[in-house]
């Protein structure tokens, strides 16, 4: 399955605050002031998100690998920018 993700352009370089919702109802919030397509490219790595197996460096990446919610499903909303 693909994930839902929403992201703004990617040139967005302000202070962002975002967060990462899993169906399952954990959540992930964090602040980056890079572009936010970018950020969630290394919370969320190429592997994963063409279901091929790697090695996770983040929180994000190993709940979703470990998850019982139906189908890595989440997605990524702005709560604040500058």
């Amino acid at each position: 399955a693909s994930p839902k993700d929403s992201l703004p352009p990617a040139s967005t370089s302000s202070p962002i605050v975002y967060k990462f919702l899993c169906d399952c109802g954990a959540a992930y919030i964090g602040r980056t002031s890079r572009p936010l397509a970018v950020r969630s490219g290394e919370h969320i790595p190429k592997w994963l998100r063409e279901g091929r197996s790697g090695i996770c460096q983040t929180a994000i990446a190993e709940h979703l690998l470990e998850c019982d919610s139906n189908g890595f499903r989440w997605s990524l909303d702005v709560i604040m920018s500058a």
